[in-house]
């Protein structure tokens, strides 16, 4: 997969981070395949492949993902920026390239980003590795849905802001 230059994606572009670090790149409608592949490995809840190509085509679309062989994602991260505020919708790897830290390597890209001063994210109660990963990269707890999921399981959300 080429690194793309900032004016070939849609939404907000890429950051000095993503360009300088050749590992993640912006991922855009092209790589939906390549999402899907992934989602298909890694979800319990399938989203539909309508719902991915909204966000990877979403104006405000800041989504990055790390290649692997073959024009594979090994991870991806889709999310919203606006106004200094990225929403983290989505963040998955594929099972096999699990605890290698693509993860956190893909929310430091935002972290990094001077444009980022606030990330928001919503993730179910029950995701033990997700709200470890949240935790260790400094997000805190901010609020709770309850019965958000499937109208049974609470969605706990988690905020990072810049100091």
């Amino acid at each position: 997969m080429d690194t793309l230059s900032q004016k070939e994606i849609p939404g907000s572009g890429v950051s000095g981070d993503v360009a300088a670090n050749p590992s993640v790149f912006p991922i855009h409608c092209g790589h939906l395949d390549a999402v899907s592949a992934v989602v298909a490995l890694s979800a319990e809840k399938r989203w539909k492949r309508q719902d991915f190509a909204y966000f990877l085509a979403h104006p405000n679309s800041y989504c990055v993902g790390v290649p692997g062989p073959g024009g594979s994602l090994r991870a991806f991260c889709l999310s919203l920026l606006c106004d200094g505020v990225l929403d983290l919708i989505y963040i998955a790897t594929a099972p096999k390239e699990r605890q290698k830290g693509l993860s956190r390597g893909l929310l430091q890209v935002f972290q990094n980003d001077p444009r980022v001063s606030r990330i928001t994210l919503e993730v179910a109660e029950g995701n033990l590795p997700a709200l470890a990963l949240y935790g260790s990269s400094g997000f805190l707890p901010a609020g709770r849905r309850r019965r958000y999921y499937e109208n049974r399981y609470d969605a706990l959300l988690f905020e990072w802001q810049r100091r």
